[in-house]
Parts: structure tokens; C-alpha cells; sequence
């Protein structure tokens, strides 16, 4: 019985490791969103929207200029362009080029990284779509394909039975070039529900890589020079823009990020601060003048403007938001935490989150109440085990010892007093 309450407080502790600090967090947290950041190509500046005391505020980020809607709408021009046709009100040129509502949502885009796409595990089967129908629009495929190594093999998805004619004939495609090992990544979209379709950006394990797609019911592949970039290639983001001519965006290890363009295959480096990869997330919201990059890195948030065509940075501009006392006061009431999962990984596994080297003192706390509350009651040798749980698992071993470690009897109390005063 003695080992079984001992098994009950330490799953106590770390059942509340798990749940307690959400509790505190739904109870006291409060998200804190960052401004709408965008570059305007009129006022060559960063605006922003942003709410305060109930009202939507229209600004410069340096807050030193206000604008109405009507002023706000007109000084981003390609991001409203709607309401200003609609209006009358969209302009015939524009930094010297002649723009229309259709030319300005051809070269629109926006684009979202997610590092879970990064860190989760690949799939084990693809669709691969047509990428030139004979009809408008695109159509699931029929079956599905699988990488055995150097060798591509496709499978009916409905019955599994594998198709040799197809399977052989693209084989001889990814026999003409050099892949190296095995294919390591995969990245494409398999969702029909688009306008066009560019197949996949393939990565083998020595770095090369390889546009792959299916054109007529034939393969496309093509490798892709790779010499020119200084650091190997991480990560690929097919973009899927009305603009065909952005076909990916590609990550390096150094922290690097590049547009590639389709058909001539040219990497742009985009001018922004090294990012994190595999925790850092960011977003791109382009025009045919310039992109702002939204980079969000723990608490803060960057914004950097970049010229679309060359890739050169105009400006930049830094959200901190500090910690608030109810962050700052987790960190130090839970010494640590218990997880699963995490934004950046999608992987299910326990891991430990560590809280501030100050929790000791909540620690030392609880010990001292502890020893009071139930220090007379109790053998020397079992508080000691006690102040030492506590003193690891925190205000979680605290509060289990304090519900599910009993409280000896009146008569007990007697005897063990009576023991120590002889």
C-alpha cells in the first residue's frame, strides 16, 4: 500500500505538470496579437491598423501620422485595389507603371510558413496531378506514387494494384538524371482544388535539386543548379501564386531564404535577417513593387520590406512585446512542464519545458509550509523524503503531497510524541 501511494503522488505531480499550467494560462493569458503591418508603395513607409480602447486605428508605425479609411485605402493601392475600383478611385499608374485591377491581382500574392511542414514526417504516398489538362481545371489523380530509393512505383488508389506501364515509363525519367541516395523531400500540393498544378520539388540526400511533374500523361524532370547557393538547402515551398514565374521559396541551413523562379530556375536572395527555420514563422504579402515579411521569433516580431523584383531590403521595422506579469509570474510559479506537442513539431512525444531558476524560492516556500502544516505529524526520515519531492517536482509536488499524503491520526500523533519525549 505504502509503494502504491508513492506511485499515486509521483503520477500526481506530473498529471499536474501537464494540466495545471494550461489552467493558469486559460485563467490569466492573454494573447497579445501584433499590428497589421504592411509597406505602403505610396507613402514609402510601414502602416499598420491596429486596435486601441475599442477603436481601429489607422497609422504610421511611428504613430506620428493618422489616416481615415478612405486616405488608409488609398495609400495601398494594390492591397485594396477592389474598393478602389469599385470606388473609381484606382489610379492609372503608379511608380511609373501603368497598372489595372487585373494586372495588379495577377502579381499580387500572399504566402505563410509553418515550420511544422518542416518537421514533420513525410508522407508515404503521393498524388500527382496533370499538370496540362486537356480541359479547364484539374482533376484528382486516379493513383498514387511512392519512393523505393532511386525508384519511383504507381499504384492504384483504390485497389493498390500497381501500374507497371506507368511506373517503368517514368522510371526512365529519374534514370536520366543524377539522383544521389535516397529522395529525402518532398514538397508539392495534391489538392485538385487550384488553378494550375507544378508537381514537386524533390531533394535526394546529397542536395541535388529536381522539379517533377507530369505534363500529358509524361514526366517532367528536371534538376535544378544548386552550386551557386553557399549553404546546403533545408526546405521547399512550392507557392502556387497567379504569378507562374514565383515557383518556390527555398530555406537554407544558414538561415537564408530564396525565391525561385520557374522555367529559367534562377534563386533571388531575399534580403531579410537569418530565420530560424524550424521554429521561426513568417509570412509574405507581395505586390509587383514590393513584399513585407512578417517574421515572428519568439516575442517579438519583424517586418521587413524588400523591393519584389531584386530582392533588396527598404525598410525594416521591430514589434516587441515584453512579457507580461502573468508570463513572467508562470515562469517562476511552475519550475517546469510537461507537454506532447508544440506549435513548431507535430510530433507526439513527452517533453519537459524548464520554467525560471526563481521557482526554488516557490519551492523552499511550499517547504516551509509543508514542514509547518505537517512537520509535527510525520518520522524524520519521511518529511525529509517530502522536502525533497518538493523541492524537485515544485509546487506540483506541493500540492499532491498535501491532497493524497494522509494525515496521521490523533492517537498516532500520541504515540510518535510519546517516542520522541523518552
Amino acid at each position: 500500500m505504502k509503494y502504491i501511494k508513492t506511485l499515486l503522488i509521483i503520477l500526481g505531480a506530473l498529471l499536474l505538470s501537464c494540466y495545471l499550467p494550461d489552467l493558469y494560462e486559460y485563467l490569466f493569458l492573454h494573447t497579445q496579437r501584433p499590428s497589421f503591418v504592411l509597406y505602403s508603395e505610396v507613402a514609402q513607409t510601414f502602416v499598420q491598423t491596429r486596435m486601441e480602447n475599442e477603436k481601429l486605428l489607422r497609422e504610421t508605425v511611428d504613430g506620428k501620422r493618422q489616416f481615415t479609411e478612405n486616405e488608409f485605402d488609398s495609400i495601398l493601392p494594390t492591397f485594396y485595389v477592389r474598393q478602389l475600383a469599385a470606388d473609381g478611385k484606382l489610379p492609372d499608374t503608379l511608380l511609373g507603371k501603368a497598372i489595372s485591377m487585373p494586372l495588379i491581382r495577377n502579381t499580387n500574392f500572399t504566402h505563410r510558413f509553418d515550420p511544422t511542414g518542416l518537421n514533420r514526417k513525410p508522407p508515404h504516398a503521393y498524388q500527382l496531378l496533370e499538370s496540362a489538362p486537356a480541359r479547364v481545371g484539374l482533376s484528382p489523380a486516379e493513383d498514387l506514387f511512392v519512393f523505393r530509393g532511386k525508384d519511383i512505383l504507381f499504384f492504384n488508389s483504390k485497389t493498390h494494384d500497381i501500374d507497371e506501364a506507368k511506373s517503368k515509363l517514368f522510371q526512365k525519367a529519374f534514370d536520366r538524371v543524377q539522383i544521389t541516395g535516397d529522395i529525402v523531400r518532398a514538397v508539392g500540393d495534391g489538392n485538385a482544388r487550384k488553378e494550375y498544378d507544378e508537381g514537386y520539388l524533390l531533394l535526394d540526400e546529397a542536395g541535388h535539386l529536381f522539379h517533377f511533374k507530369q505534363v500529358k500523361g509524361r514526366p517532367y524532370l528536371v534538376q535544378i543548379k544548386t552550386d551557386k547557393l553557399p549553404s546546403p538547402i533545408l526546405h521547399m515551398d512550392l507557392c502556387g501564386f497567379a504569378d507562374r514565374e514565383k515557383l518556390a521559396y527555398v530555406q537554407t541551413t544558414d538561415g537564408a531564404l530564396y525565391m525561385l523562379s520557374n522555367h529559367a530556375y534562377k534563386f533571388l536572395k531575399l534580403d531579410l535577417p537569418p530565420i530560424d527555420h524550424r521554429h521561426d514563422e513568417w509570412m509574405a504579402i507581395g505586390n509587383m513593387f514590393y513584399t513585407t515579411y512578417h517574421i515572428a521569433r519568439g516575442s517579438q516580431v519583424d517586418f521587413v520590406a524588400v523591393e519584389t523584383e531584386t530582392g533588396r531590403r527598404v525598410a525594416d521595422y521591430t514589434e516587441i512585446f515584453p512579457a507580461s506579469i502573468s508570463e513572467k509570474t508562470e515562469a517562476i510559479l511552475f519550475p517546469f512542464r510537461l507537454t506532447f506537442t508544440n506549435d513548431a513539431d507535430p510530433q507526439v512525444y513527452p517533453r519537459w519545458e524548464w520554467g525560471s531558476p526563481y521557482s526554488l524560492l516557490v519551492a523552499l516556500l511550499c517547504v516551509i509550509i509543508y514542514v509547518i502544516w505537517r512537520g509535527r505529524h510525520l518520522g524524520r526520515k519521511r518529511i525529509a523524503a517530502h522536502v525533497l519531492f518538493i523541492f524537485i517536482a515544485g509546487i506540483y509536488g506541493w500540492i499532491t503531497l498535501m491532497l493524497l499524503s494522509s494525515k496521521p491520526s490523533y492517537k498516532s500523533t500520541l504515540i510518535h510524541h510519546h517516542k520522541e519525549t523518552r
